[in-house]
């Protein structure tokens, strides 16, 4: 009797994996890498430079300038998680892990990494008359299926 559970048991275990391999996948595929990649760019004001709706990570942020005179304002989720000038995130920079504001050579660097988010992203950045040798934003977003 227990070798014809075990059988019956084998069989059903079966029929259930052949069911659950038919059904439709549905989620999350991985998240593909996207890049925003703007140089030599003057700013003027202010301007949104990324802006998505979804589920993500922002793997690296770089912005690099002659002058320290802006303004970042990155918010996830509805929730400004960086919002402040550049000379504020260099005073407290050297005390963060993820976020980095340095002068090297008279070129004005702000670097932020991991960022996570769940629902938007928006990226802005304010200055008058800066030009920007790069603003480099390399982030993941998950795609549905």
């Amino acid at each position: 009797e227990i070798v014809a559970s075990e059988e019956v048991a084998t069989a059903l275990g079966r029929g259930i994996t052949a069911e659950i391999s038919i059904l439709p996948r549905v989620g999350l595929m991985p998240r593909p890498t996207h890049v925003v990649d703007l140089r030599n760019t003057a700013i003027n004001g202010t301007k949104t430079v990324l802006f998505e709706k979804g589920r993500g990570k922002i793997k690296e942020l770089l912005i690099r300038s002659d002058s320290s005179n802006f303004f970042v304002d990155l918010e996830k989720d509805k929730e400004k998680i960086i919002y402040g000038t550049y000379n504020y995130y260099a005073d407290i920079s050297p005390h963060l892990q993820e976020i980095d504001a340095f002068e090297y050579n008279n070129i004005y660097t702000f670097k932020a990494n991991d960022i996570e988010f769940s629902t938007e992203v928006v990226l802005k950045i304010t200055a008058s008359n800066v030009t920007f040798r790069n603003i480099f934003v390399k982030y993941e977003l998950e795609e549905s299926v």
